[in-house]
């Protein structure tokens, strides 16, 4: 019974797998013209540096704090 269920899950998978392959080009043929693109002039630029260099920093402090955990056996 194991074996049966285990078959159909691989058979399924490996049909899932084949229908991604076949339908993937079909579905990036469909948008042939590239996006328009936008007027990138009226936003600040440092904006978006600032945010993630705050991130960055917030995530290198977070990661550097000691644990509370303690080895206690």
């Amino acid at each position: 019974m194991k074996t049966l269920v285990r078959r159909s899950v691989v058979c399924g998978s490996v049909l899932a797998c084949s229908a991604v392959a076949v339908l993937a080009p079909v579905a990036s043929a469909q948008s042939a013209t590239p996006p328009r693109v936008q007027d990138l002039s009226s936003g600040s630029a440092i904006l978006p540096y600032l945010i993630g260099g705050i991130l960055a920093i917030a995530a290198v402090a977070l990661a550097a704090m000691p644990s509370r955990r303690e080895h206690q056996d």
